[in-house]
Protein backbone atom coordinates (compact mmCIF):
# COMPACT_ATOMS: atom_id res chain seq x y z
CA UNK A 1 0.00 0.00 0.00
CA UNK A 2 1.54 3.47 -1.36
CA UNK A 3 0.30 7.19 -0.44
CA UNK A 4 -0.99 7.08 -4.19
CA UNK A 5 -3.84 4.29 -3.05
CA UNK A 6 -5.00 6.62 -0.25
CA UNK A 7 -4.94 9.65 -2.27
CA UNK A 8 -6.69 8.17 -4.99
CA UNK A 9 -9.23 6.54 -2.68
CA UNK A 10 -9.65 9.44 -0.86
CA UNK A 11 -10.57 11.37 -4.36
CA UNK A 12 -13.43 8.79 -4.94
CA UNK A 13 -14.72 8.29 -1.43
CA UNK A 14 -14.80 12.17 -1.30
CA UNK A 15 -16.40 12.94 -4.87
CA UNK A 16 -18.37 10.23 -5.31
CA UNK A 17 -17.58 10.03 -8.26
CA UNK A 18 -14.61 8.01 -10.47
CA UNK A 19 -14.91 10.60 -13.15
CA UNK A 20 -14.91 13.57 -11.37
CA UNK A 21 -11.80 12.40 -9.00
CA UNK A 22 -9.91 11.37 -12.34
CA UNK A 23 -10.14 14.54 -13.48
CA UNK A 24 -9.04 15.93 -10.28
CA UNK A 25 -6.31 14.04 -10.02
CA UNK A 26 -5.08 14.52 -13.89
CA UNK A 27 -5.19 10.74 -14.18
CA UNK A 28 -7.00 8.40 -16.48
CA UNK A 29 -10.41 6.85 -15.06
CA UNK A 30 -9.21 3.18 -15.96
CA UNK A 31 -6.24 4.05 -14.02
CA UNK A 32 -7.53 5.05 -11.06
CA UNK A 33 -10.26 2.28 -11.37
CA UNK A 34 -7.22 0.03 -11.39
CA UNK A 35 -5.55 1.50 -7.94
CA UNK A 36 -8.89 1.60 -6.23
CA UNK A 37 -9.13 -2.61 -6.82
CA UNK A 38 -5.40 -3.62 -6.03
CA UNK A 39 -6.01 -1.63 -2.86
CA UNK A 40 -9.43 -3.45 -2.46
CA UNK A 41 -7.38 -6.74 -2.64
CA UNK A 42 -4.42 -5.81 -0.85
CA UNK A 43 -7.37 -5.04 2.42
CA UNK A 44 -9.42 -7.55 1.39
CA UNK A 45 -12.20 -5.49 1.38
CA UNK A 46 -14.87 -3.71 -0.85
CA UNK A 47 -14.74 0.21 -0.10
CA UNK A 48 -16.35 1.17 -2.92
CA UNK A 49 -19.83 0.37 -5.08
CA UNK A 50 -20.58 1.49 -8.26
CA UNK A 51 -24.26 2.91 -9.09
CA UNK A 52 -25.27 4.82 -12.24
CA UNK A 53 -24.39 7.92 -10.64
CA UNK A 54 -20.99 7.14 -9.48
CA UNK A 55 -19.80 5.68 -6.56
CA UNK A 56 -20.64 5.14 -2.83
CA UNK A 57 -18.37 3.95 0.66
CA UNK A 58 -19.38 0.59 1.63
CA UNK A 59 -19.47 0.28 5.80
CA UNK A 60 -15.91 -0.56 5.63
CA UNK A 61 -15.24 2.46 2.89
CA UNK A 62 -16.48 4.87 5.23
CA UNK A 63 -14.33 3.67 8.01
CA UNK A 64 -11.17 3.72 5.83
CA UNK A 65 -12.26 7.06 4.25
CA UNK A 66 -11.64 8.81 7.93
CA UNK A 67 -8.29 7.11 8.28
CA UNK A 68 -7.13 7.34 5.01
CA UNK A 69 -7.58 11.26 5.37
CA UNK A 70 -6.07 11.18 9.08
CA UNK A 71 -3.13 9.18 7.44
CA UNK A 72 -2.71 12.15 4.42
CA UNK A 73 -3.33 14.83 6.56
CA UNK A 74 -0.17 13.71 8.95
CA UNK A 75 1.85 13.45 5.97
CA UNK A 76 0.83 16.92 4.73
CA UNK A 77 1.53 17.99 8.28
CA UNK A 78 4.73 16.26 8.90
CA UNK A 79 6.10 17.99 5.28
CA UNK A 80 5.05 21.38 6.12
CA UNK A 81 7.17 21.23 9.78
CA UNK A 82 9.96 20.38 7.50
CA UNK A 83 9.55 23.13 5.28
CA UNK A 84 9.09 25.34 7.70
CA UNK A 85 11.93 24.10 10.24
CA UNK A 86 14.36 24.44 6.87
CA UNK A 87 13.13 28.49 6.72
CA UNK A 88 13.45 28.92 10.50
CA UNK A 89 9.82 29.52 10.53
CA UNK A 90 8.93 26.86 13.20
CA UNK A 91 6.35 29.94 15.85
CA UNK A 92 3.67 30.43 13.19
CA UNK A 93 -0.21 30.48 14.67
CA UNK A 94 -2.27 29.89 11.38
CA UNK A 95 -6.19 30.39 12.11
CA UNK A 96 -9.27 29.83 9.75
CA UNK A 97 -12.26 32.39 10.62
CA UNK A 98 -15.57 33.33 9.15
CA UNK A 99 -16.32 37.24 8.88
CA UNK A 100 -19.09 37.57 10.67
CA UNK A 101 -18.04 35.29 13.72
CA UNK A 102 -15.08 36.72 15.01
CA UNK A 103 -15.06 40.34 14.94
CA UNK A 104 -16.54 41.01 18.88
CA UNK A 105 -13.87 38.99 20.35
CA UNK A 106 -11.21 37.78 17.93
CA UNK A 107 -9.09 41.34 17.93
CA UNK A 108 -8.98 41.34 21.65
CA UNK A 109 -7.63 37.53 22.03
CA UNK A 110 -4.91 38.27 19.13
CA UNK A 111 -3.77 41.25 20.99
CA UNK A 112 -3.50 39.29 24.58
CA UNK A 113 -1.55 36.27 22.51
CA UNK A 114 0.73 39.13 20.92
CA UNK A 115 1.83 40.44 24.41
CA UNK A 116 2.31 36.93 25.98
CA UNK A 117 3.44 35.51 22.40
CA UNK A 118 5.42 38.63 20.70
CA UNK A 119 7.54 36.35 18.65
CA UNK A 120 4.70 34.38 17.43
CA UNK A 121 4.13 35.41 13.38
CA UNK A 122 0.04 34.91 13.61
CA UNK A 123 -1.43 33.77 9.88
CA UNK A 124 -4.96 34.69 9.70
CA UNK A 125 -7.46 33.63 7.04
CA UNK A 126 -11.68 33.85 5.93
CA UNK A 127 -13.02 30.85 5.24
CA UNK A 128 -16.09 28.77 4.40
CA UNK A 129 -16.67 25.95 7.52
CA UNK A 130 -15.75 22.78 5.40
CA UNK A 131 -12.89 25.08 3.67
CA UNK A 132 -11.73 24.66 7.40
CA UNK A 133 -11.52 21.26 7.72
CA UNK A 134 -9.80 20.64 5.15
CA UNK A 135 -6.97 23.03 5.53
CA UNK A 136 -7.50 21.52 9.51
CA UNK A 137 -6.27 17.78 7.95
CA UNK A 138 -4.08 19.52 5.49
CA UNK A 139 -2.10 21.13 8.13
CA UNK A 140 -2.62 24.32 6.38
CA UNK A 141 -4.38 26.22 9.69
CA UNK A 142 -4.02 24.73 13.54
CA UNK A 143 -7.31 26.46 14.28
CA UNK A 144 -10.53 27.10 13.00
CA UNK A 145 -13.07 29.53 14.19
CA UNK A 146 -16.56 28.79 13.06
CA UNK A 147 -20.43 28.05 13.87
CA UNK A 148 -21.07 24.13 13.79
CA UNK A 149 -22.32 21.87 16.05
CA UNK A 150 -20.67 19.74 18.32
CA UNK A 151 -22.45 16.38 16.25
CA UNK A 152 -21.50 17.87 13.08
CA UNK A 153 -18.10 17.62 13.54
CA UNK A 154 -15.55 14.82 12.40
CA UNK A 155 -14.12 12.47 14.89
CA UNK A 156 -10.82 13.68 13.65
CA UNK A 157 -11.71 17.25 15.29
CA UNK A 158 -11.18 18.70 18.97
CA UNK A 159 -13.60 21.30 19.74
CA UNK A 160 -14.35 24.02 22.63
CA UNK A 161 -17.30 25.63 22.73
CA UNK A 162 -16.97 29.70 23.03
CA UNK A 163 -20.85 30.63 22.81
CA UNK A 164 -24.22 30.75 21.30
CA UNK A 165 -25.49 33.92 19.86
CA UNK A 166 -28.93 35.03 17.90
CA UNK A 167 -28.63 36.11 14.06
CA UNK A 168 -30.51 39.49 13.88
CA UNK A 169 -31.20 42.06 10.60
CA UNK A 170 -28.10 43.59 9.63
CA UNK A 171 -28.87 46.94 7.72
CA UNK A 172 -27.87 50.67 7.14
CA UNK A 173 -28.15 52.64 10.57
CA UNK A 174 -31.13 55.12 8.86
CA UNK A 175 -32.95 51.95 7.46
CA UNK A 176 -36.77 52.01 8.18
CA UNK A 177 -36.91 49.05 10.27
CA UNK A 178 -34.29 49.87 12.40
CA UNK A 179 -36.24 52.55 14.10
CA UNK A 180 -38.18 49.16 15.34
CA UNK A 181 -36.32 47.99 18.71
CA UNK A 182 -37.02 44.21 17.20
CA UNK A 183 -38.08 42.86 13.87
CA UNK A 184 -40.21 39.85 12.66
CA UNK A 185 -38.79 38.25 9.63
CA UNK A 186 -41.99 39.02 7.53
CA UNK A 187 -41.14 42.95 7.35
CA UNK A 188 -38.14 41.65 5.69
CA UNK A 189 -40.55 40.48 2.84
CA UNK A 190 -40.18 43.42 0.54
CA UNK A 191 -36.20 43.44 1.12
CA UNK A 192 -33.23 42.70 -0.90
CA UNK A 193 -31.50 40.14 1.17
CA UNK A 194 -27.49 40.57 0.76
CA UNK A 195 -25.66 36.83 1.54
CA UNK A 196 -21.75 36.51 1.04
CA UNK A 197 -20.02 34.04 -0.66
CA UNK A 198 -16.45 32.60 0.82
CA UNK A 199 -13.28 31.95 -1.32
CA UNK A 200 -15.88 31.08 -3.94
CA UNK A 201 -17.56 28.41 -2.19
CA UNK A 202 -20.85 27.29 -1.95
CA UNK A 203 -22.69 30.27 -0.47
CA UNK A 204 -23.57 28.51 2.82
CA UNK A 205 -25.09 32.08 4.35
CA UNK A 206 -27.50 32.13 1.68
CA UNK A 207 -28.85 28.46 2.48
CA UNK A 208 -29.30 29.23 6.03
CA UNK A 209 -30.99 32.22 5.36
CA UNK A 210 -33.54 30.26 3.02
CA UNK A 211 -33.54 27.23 5.52
CA UNK A 212 -34.78 30.40 8.07
CA UNK A 213 -37.86 31.12 6.19
CA UNK A 214 -38.64 28.06 5.40
CA UNK A 215 -38.89 27.07 9.25
CA UNK A 216 -40.65 29.87 10.18
CA UNK A 217 -43.32 29.53 7.84
CA UNK A 218 -42.61 33.12 5.98
CA UNK A 219 -41.99 34.11 2.18
CA UNK A 220 -37.72 33.79 1.76
CA UNK A 221 -37.60 37.70 0.03
CA UNK A 222 -35.55 38.43 -3.38
CA UNK A 223 -31.68 37.44 -2.87
CA UNK A 224 -28.38 38.88 -4.05
CA UNK A 225 -25.24 37.09 -3.56
CA UNK A 226 -21.89 39.48 -2.83
CA UNK A 227 -18.73 37.58 -3.61
CA UNK A 228 -17.02 38.89 -0.49
CA UNK A 229 -17.96 39.99 3.07
CA UNK A 230 -15.95 43.26 2.86
CA UNK A 231 -18.20 44.16 -0.45
CA UNK A 232 -21.00 42.95 1.73
CA UNK A 233 -20.54 45.96 4.27
CA UNK A 234 -20.31 48.47 1.85
CA UNK A 235 -23.65 47.80 0.08
CA UNK A 236 -25.15 47.43 3.50
CA UNK A 237 -23.49 50.69 4.80
CA UNK A 238 -25.13 51.90 1.35
CA UNK A 239 -28.64 50.99 1.69
CA UNK A 240 -28.52 48.76 -1.09
CA UNK A 241 -30.19 45.81 1.26
CA UNK A 242 -30.29 44.18 4.33
CA UNK A 243 -28.49 41.31 5.57
CA UNK A 244 -29.06 38.51 8.38
CA UNK A 245 -25.85 37.91 10.99
CA UNK A 246 -24.88 37.55 14.44
CA UNK A 247 -25.73 41.33 16.03
CA UNK A 248 -22.01 42.35 16.60
CA UNK A 249 -21.57 42.11 12.76
CA UNK A 250 -21.85 45.74 12.86
CA UNK A 251 -18.55 45.46 14.80
CA UNK A 252 -16.45 45.37 11.39
CA UNK A 253 -17.69 48.90 10.51
CA UNK A 254 -16.98 51.81 12.69
CA UNK A 255 -20.02 53.83 10.57
CA UNK A 256 -23.28 52.83 8.95
CA UNK A 257 -24.69 49.97 9.59
CA UNK A 258 -26.70 48.65 12.77
CA UNK A 259 -28.34 45.62 14.20
CA UNK A 260 -31.87 44.71 15.69
CA UNK A 261 -32.90 41.37 17.07
CA UNK A 262 -35.51 39.52 15.53
CA UNK A 263 -39.19 38.36 17.13
CA UNK A 264 -39.34 34.96 16.17
CA UNK A 265 -37.44 32.20 18.28
CA UNK A 266 -36.23 30.35 15.20
CA UNK A 267 -33.59 27.71 16.11
CA UNK A 268 -31.61 28.38 12.66
CA UNK A 269 -31.33 31.53 13.65
CA UNK A 270 -28.61 30.68 16.77
CA UNK A 271 -25.16 29.64 16.22
CA UNK A 272 -22.84 28.17 18.23
CA UNK A 273 -19.53 29.34 17.43
CA UNK A 274 -16.78 27.15 18.41
CA UNK A 275 -12.36 26.94 18.22
CA UNK A 276 -11.99 23.39 16.03
CA UNK A 277 -8.45 21.31 16.09
CA UNK A 278 -7.17 18.46 14.69
CA UNK A 279 -6.99 16.37 18.24
CA UNK A 280 -3.54 15.06 17.01
CA UNK A 281 -2.27 17.92 17.02
CA UNK A 282 0.02 18.69 19.36
CA UNK A 283 1.32 22.65 18.25
CA UNK A 284 2.62 23.86 21.54
CA UNK A 285 1.00 27.39 20.71
CA UNK A 286 -2.81 25.94 20.01
CA UNK A 287 -4.02 25.58 23.56
CA UNK A 288 -2.70 28.74 25.04
CA UNK A 289 -4.67 30.29 21.71
CA UNK A 290 -7.59 28.94 22.53
CA UNK A 291 -7.74 29.37 26.49
CA UNK A 292 -7.16 33.05 24.96
CA UNK A 293 -10.65 32.43 22.43
CA UNK A 294 -12.38 31.28 25.65
CA UNK A 295 -11.48 33.66 27.93
CA UNK A 296 -12.14 36.78 25.43
CA UNK A 297 -15.27 35.55 24.63
CA UNK A 298 -16.94 35.36 28.20
CA UNK A 299 -18.30 38.50 27.69
CA UNK A 300 -20.79 36.80 25.12
CA UNK A 301 -21.79 33.89 26.78
CA UNK A 302 -24.18 35.75 28.83
CA UNK A 303 -26.76 35.40 26.26
CA UNK A 304 -25.88 31.54 25.98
Amino acid sequence: MELRHLRYFVAVGSQGNYRKAAEALHVSQPALSKQISDLEEELGVALLERHSRGARLTSGGRAFLEEAQEILARVERAASKTRDAQRGDTDVLRIGQISFLASSFLPRALASFRRKYPHVDVKIGEMHPLAQFESLRQGRIDVGITASLSRDLPRVFAHRFLFRTKMGIVAAHDHPLLKKTSVSLSDLRDETLLCYTEQKQASGHRERIRSVFSQSGFRCPRIKLVEDYESLVVLLAGGHGVTIAPPFAEALAARGIAARPFIEEVELLFLEIRAVWLESRTAPLLRPFVDLLDRHSLPLRGDS
